[in-house]
């Protein structure tokens, strides 16, 4: 196999809130490092590319650089690859090499999969894939070199560090790459991850061109979104304090602060800096001083110059007297003030934070079905629209620094947000700087309106996968019952209320659509729903849901008869992860060895686990640690869900890029079980074809991966004027131009 190992240095900063962004304009390519192994024979080759403009070393932006021929190379790698791409995504050699359907290796994700995510795992090495941390683990021949990077943080430009510096630091990162990839290539065929590992890179070149891309932002709609924002905060902060009892002076309430709000709801202490009297010590107060001017008298009466320029006026005397005026003198000290209890606390919400309870959203909605406070509806549309004004617009601190994801803005007018592929424990993707996948479409929020198209006469598709984590499961566990249910569109909510109150679904789904007393009972049974797919036991789904532990054993047993086949695979993968535990050096927050164990998906995917304390109640068993179920259940279908949602970009990006279509399609954001595109209206008509090409998984993961599945799966298309309004549905599905 021919290939190429490759790494760039750029200008060092962060600029936007992108550290060495190349779509700065102060930024600038300073050198790269090319690795050949082609035809079995082996050349290295660096590029340096600083000039000298008026006295000053300036890098160039990729498109300009020398990249070496890659005519004949089959695989493209680098370690965390995707920042390397996107430097010389314009350059011509790599849009030839992409567009001839060149692959690519990503030495810090494949270390990811190959470990099994262990390095994410809590109590792990958190994020350990860096170049440095993975050649060390490898022992590989060569190491990564500290000069340049203690160089940049004693303030050096990377343009101004000396060439042969560099080249070494690059030469020792580009070899580190090929020691990593050579030992990793073997790896990944002896696991049979090598299918998996190809396909999931196949994506990570898909969200390459989403980030490259990027989204556009009408950042006249956002201005005037966040004015219209800080106002309405103020507002239901004035509305809010009303509920306040008259606090001391300088106690200062903050609707935004949790501890504030879990002391108001629970009974708590607020905390806060109050002026106090200094006082001397026979209990006298301090004044401030102050100079004053008093006549001179003798024997009562004023004395008077006798001779000189003051002849005849009084005379003055300078004293120091306290200033009554401005006050005793005041000291900050410590206070607290308690606030009364409005409703009692369970035991499960108390926080590691001593004296204060939990106020997520979740628990504060649990307190507004069981307590009716209307009050909670406010903190919680507050909070809402706090998190929205310091997350997804622009706030400026007291020192000046500006937060926010309008700060993200590059110099063309774009976010380039990052789509991080080995962060999570589950290998789902993430999202930084911004945090583009966890934006509410539902509720008040309004942010998702800001994104809207590029071009004059666009639109923005949002391809959403329908249930996909639950389709997923019911596929992992071939439960073809739980997946009939899915596709026939049973509410679960209304099917474990049918459970629990011995009727059937058909008159409950009949009840609760039409009795105020049934949709309540349907809404609370929602926490017992999710809380049975967490872990949770009897006990704690009944007094959360309020239903009777009886009738939550009841529903539960008759979900276990009818769905027996996914418990029993939630066993398999519990019993298959025991059996290959194995001791690590982590500890548990007890102190006791944490083992680690893997379940294999039938893609070659590894999921792994890492143990934690047991329960209590185990401790009597003389067992003290354990792999904490709710991710045992949980996490194989999250990530089965996300590997899908890659394969299927790497795919969509493939057929765009084969039909010279990604010059008007842009591929700009994935969210877990969706992708967004940003495309001129007279692009709708592939809709349908894109659309056929996302539900193709069966097909392509049996023909990938050897599975033997048959089952659909759904993707609801909208488009609309911006990401928020996505209100235009395209129903056809067609293969035509995509059918592979």
């Amino acid at each position: 196999m021919n290939y190429c190992v490759f790494d760039v240095e750029s200008t060092y900063g962060t600029f936007n809130n992108r550290v060495s962004s190349p779509f700065s304009n102060e930024t600038g390519l300073v050198a790269a490092g090319f690795y050949f192994s082609k035809n079995d024979r082996t050349e290295y080759k660096q590029e340096y590319y600083v000039r000298n403009v008026k006295g000053i070393n300036q890098g160039i932006k990729g498109k300009a650089a020398t990249v070496p021929s890659l005519d004949d190379i089959e695989l493209l790698i680098g370690h965390n690859i995707k920042f390397d791409l996107l430097w010389l995504y314009e350059n011509r050699e790599i849009k030839k090499f992409i567009n001839n359907g060149g692959r690519i290796w990503d030495t810090a994700y494949a270390e990811y999969l190959l470990s099994a995510q262990f390095y994410n795992l809590h109590g792990g090495e958190t994020r350990g894939v860096s170049l440095k941390q993975v050649a060390k683990r490898r022992k590989c021949e060569h190491q990564k070199l500290d000069i340049v990077a203690a160089m940049w943080e004693e303030g050096y430009r990377t343009e101004d560090i000396d060439k042969k510096i560099l080249f070494e630091y690059l030469n020792y990162d580009v070899l580190a790459t090929k020691d990593i990839f050579l030992k990793q290539y073997k790896e990944a065929f002896v696991k049979g991850m090598m299918p998996c590992l190809t396909e999931r890179h196949e994506g990570l070149l898909a969200t390459t061109e989403m980030e490259y891309n990027g989204l556009h932002v009408d950042t006249e709609v956002a201005k005037r979104q966040q004015r219209q924002l800080e106002i309405d905060i103020k507002e239901q902060e004035k509305e809010l304090n009303k509920y306040l009892p008259r606090l001391p002076t300088g106690c200062e309430f903050k609707w935004g602060s949790w501890k504030n709000v879990s002391a108001f709801l629970y009974g708590g202490l607020l905390k806060y800096q109050a002026r106090k009297i200094k006082y001397d010590d026979e209990g006298n107060p301090y004044y401030y001083q102050k100079k004053v001017r008093l006549p001179v008298l003798k024997d009562d009466k004023p004395v008077y110059f006798k001779s000189g320029k003051n002849i005849g006026k009084p005379k003055t005397t300078s004293i120091t007297v306290n200033d009554i005026e401005r006050g005793p003198k005041t000291r900050l000290v410590s206070a607290e003030y308690e606030l009364p209890r409005q409703i009692t606390p369970d035991d499960s919400w108390k926080s590691s934070s001593e004296g204060y309870y939990q106020t997520g959203e979740s628990i504060l909605k649990e307190i507004k079905e069981k307590y009716q406070l209307n009050i909670v509806d406010k903190i919680l549309d507050l909070k809402g629209k706090i998190k929205d004004l310091g997350t997804y617009y622009e706030k400026t601190a007291k020192n000046g620094n500006k937060s926010g994801m309008l700060t993200c803005i590059q110099d063309d007018g774009l976010i380039h947000g990052h789509l991080n592929h080995n962060i999570t424990v589950t290998t789902r993707l993430s999202s930084t700087k911004p945090n583009l996948q966890n934006i509410s479409s539902e509720g008040k929020s309004e942010v998702k309106r800001v994104f809207n198209s590029r071009y004059n006469d666009g639109v923005i598709v949002e391809i959403d996968y329908s249930q996909l984590e639950v389709v997923c499961k019911a596929v992992l566990a071939g439960d073809d019952v739980m997946l009939d249910a899915v596709l026939n569109g049973i509410d679960e909510h209304c099917e474990w209320l049918a459970f629990a109150e011995d009727m059937t679904y058909d008159e409950v789904k009949k009840l609760c659509s039409n009795d105020p007393k049934w949709k309540k009972k349907r809404k609370a049974i929602k926490s017992a729903t999710f809380g049975e797919k967490y872990g949770a036991g009897i006990s704690t789904l009944s007094k959360s849901s309020g239903i009777h532990p009886d009738k939550i054993e009841k529903a539960l047993e008759t979900r276990k008869k009818k769905y027996y086949k996914t418990y029993q695979f939630d066993d398999m993968v519990l019993d298959t992860v025991k059996r290959s535990r194995k001791p690590t050096k982590e500890r548990t927050p007890s102190g006791f060895t944490a083992g680690f164990g893997t379940w294999k998906s039938p893609t070659g995917t590894v999921y792994g686990y890492l143990e934690s304390d047991a329960p209590e109640w185990q401790h009597n068993q003389g067992i003290y640690t354990a792999f904490p179920i709710p991710i045992i259940k949980n996490y194989n279908s999250q990530g089965l869900g996300g590997e899908i949602m890659q394969v299927q970009v790497g795919r969509l990006f493939r057929v765009l890029k084969e039909r010279a279509l990604t010059k008007e399609i842009k591929l700009i954001n994935t969210v877990h079980d969706s992708v967004y595109l940003d495309m001129p209206k007279s692009c709708i008509e592939y809709l349908p074809a894109i659309s056929g090409l996302l539900e193709d998984v069966s097909p392509y993961f049996n023909k990938k991966f050897g599975t033997d599945w048959n089952v659909p799966f759904r993707v609801s298309c909208e488009y609309g004027d911006n990401m928020l309004e996505t209100v235009n549905e395209v129903t056809e599905r067609s293969k035509g131009y995509i059918n592979e």
